[in-house]
């Protein structure tokens, strides 16, 4: 077994009032055997509750894994640690362990009235506030417009931002609201420049909710230019929308 995990996550707690905070999580296991495995992904802290932590893996291929994590809802900032462990099966009834794995996720739940805000757009004035390629819509995920953008027959759609100065150091991260209109978003990719930030596949984003990404911006600190929010419809003809748009620095 190889894991491809990624550390860290941020979940803005002004957003959750009522329901639990529900971070999907996605890592990739590596089959190198050459029969199917079972995975089944654990964690031993009693306030945490996972869900599609199950599944199987062809033999001698990469599986994508996408689980929740369904969080108490926290009453301030603070930092959670989340231990979760893997454990690899030979068979679908899982008696019987053949490896096994942990590793550590850390949880930025961060308040957006008092982070170190970079750039923000709301659209609640009615404009695009400088995104191009994009229209104001009177669908919003918590002010009343977002943007929106149509796709091409093939499925794709794209916004870009004003232009951008990245600090040159600190822990950076780009955070945004998305909903398709009709048909699943089956990839979401963002840019900054001509450099890509991060590539999302192996997804499925329905139209009957918002949802929050939170990207770490490893690359362009220091620099200038534009971001750009690519996203791939599971049909073309229908459009994307975007909202409350944040750049904080942690």
């Amino acid at each position: 077994m190889l894991l491809n995990v990624e550390n860290e996550a941020v979940i803005p707690i002004n957003w959750y009032t009522t329901s639990k905070p529900t971070l999907y999580y996605r890592l990739n296991i590596v089959n190198n055997r050459n029969y199917t495995i079972y995975y089944k992904i654990t964690t031993p802290q009693s306030d945490l509750v996972l869900s599609n932590n199950t599944g199987s893996i062809s033999s001698a291929t990469t599986g994508t894994v996408m689980f929740k994590i369904y969080f108490p809802i926290p009453s301030s900032p603070k930092d959670y640690i989340v231990n979760l462990n893997i454990g690899i099966y030979s068979d679908s009834s899982y008696n019987n362990m053949i490896d096994s794995g942990n590793f550590d996720l850390v949880v930025h739940f961060i308040d957006l009235n008092t982070v170190n805000v970079i750039g923000k757009w709301d659209f609640s004035d009615g404009t695009t506030q400088g995104w191009g390629n994009a229209g104001v819509n009177g669908t919003a995920f918590a002010d009343p417009y977002s943007i929106a953008t149509s796709t091409s027959s093939s499925g794709f759609g794209y916004v870009t931002s004003p232009s951008v100065t990245l600090p040159s150091t600190g822990n950076i991260w780009f955070i945004f609201a998305h909903k398709p209109s009709s048909s699943s978003t089956v990839r979401v990719y963002l840019s900054f420049g001509s450099t890509t930030i991060k590539d999302i596949s192996n997804i499925s984003i329905g139209s009957d909710q918002w949802y929050v990404f939170a990207i770490k911006i490893t690359q362009g600190l220091g620099t200038t230019n534009s971001f750009k929010i690519t996203f791939y419809l599971s049909t073309g003809g229908n459009y994307g929308l975007f909202d409350d748009i944040y750049i904080v620095s942690l």
